[in-house]
């Protein structure tokens, strides 16, 4: 707005050209015109927590830290394929989306973030940018602090010393998920399916009904998650469950699943060299085994299905997708 009220004061007529970009900024602020909330004061005993962001050109990483400067909590999630957008935009979605990661726990405290972008801290403190699609996600950060009453403030770290780099830049099997062709086989032949059990809101798998992502649970706070850590919730009958655990965790999810009051979940598991421990539990609630395609073993049971897939040589994790 400032920008535009400039150019038109160096030129001998006064009228100010309404474009996309000025309208839009307009139409943000107008919210004042009917607004009658109040924002009420931060108590004087400083409720203060430090949080670290940081973003790659692939994913971006957040850690809530101690008083004493220890890693609480660290968070992480990939951009989508195809995102090319600049680092410095990358760097201030990072920050909201930290943010609303976290939104329950940092309500009404004073916040401390550490960034190692000079970008987004001089964008902050000036309180816009020149680029839109950083000034739009600045807006939404400012809207964002504004409804859950946090007093912001940001500093420069350097990146080595950056405490949320590492799970920036992090890549882990955990993360890895079913290439798009090999979910519509799945869902197709046991779907639809409502809730993936073990997922990121990047990587959850998309419903065959209306195309969004599936309602998920994801292993830390994030913005579009249901629940965090599937251990801790509450399987209930009449879902369709969808679940591609760590290999780690096959069988402590088992043991799980088989405690829970869940009536129907696809898996999708490994075909492991020596037989793993957990098999014969598995064997033991199947009743017949259906070989699809020569890369897909399927149990199926009374309300269940238990999708097996085969580790052959020919699979290769591709942007941690698996694909053949």
């Amino acid at each position: 707005m400032n920008a535009a009220l400039s150019r038109a004061s160096k030129k001998s007529h006064s009228v100010v050209p309404l474009d996309n970009a000025l309208r839009g900024e307009i139409e943000f602020w107008r919210f004042l015109d009917s607004w009658e909330d109040v924002i009420p004061w931060l108590p004087e005993r400083h409720l203060q927590l430090s949080l670290a962001t940081d973003s790659s050109l692939f994913k971006w990483g957040a850690t809530l830290l101690t008083p004493g400067g220890m890693v609480e909590q660290s968070l992480s999630d990939f951009w989508a394929t195809g995102d090319n957008r600049p680092i410095h935009v990358k760097e201030t979605h990072a920050l909201l989306k930290a943010v609303e990661s976290l939104s329950d726990r940092l309500r009404n405290h004073r916040l401390d973030v550490s960034v190692d972008s000079m970008a987004l801290l001089g964008a902050w403190n000036r309180q816009g940018s020149r680029d839109p699609v950083m000034a739009d996600l600045l807006k939404q950060l400012f809207q964002l602090t504004c409804s859950l009453n946090i007093d912001l403030k940001l500093s420069f770290v350097p990146s080595e010393f950056n405490p949320a780099d590492a799970c920036s830049r992090a890549l882990s099997w955990a993360d890895a998920m079913l290439a798009p062709h090999v979910w519509h086989l799945v869902e197709a032949s046991y779907g639809p399916h409502t809730v993936d059990l073990m997922a990121l809101d990047s990587n959850a798998m998309v419903s065959s009904r209306d195309g969004q992502p599936l309602r998920h649970f994801t292993p830390y706070p994030m913005p579009r998650s249901s629940g965090v850590n599937v251990f801790a919730q509450e399987l209930v009958p009449g879902e369709a469950y969808y679940c591609y655990p760590p290999i780690c965790l096959v069988g402590p999810f088992l043991a799980f699943l088989l405690q829970s009051a869940a009536t129907r979940c696809t898996l999708v598991l490994p075909q492991l060299h020596p037989t793993p421990w957990w098999w014969p539990m598995l064997k033991n609630y199947t009743r017949c085994l259906i070989l699809i395609l020569s890369m897909l073993i399927t149990f199926q049971d009374i309300g269940w299905h238990i999708l097996t897939q085969l580790l052959i040589p020919s699979y290769f994790l591709k942007r941690w997708k698996f694909e053949p």
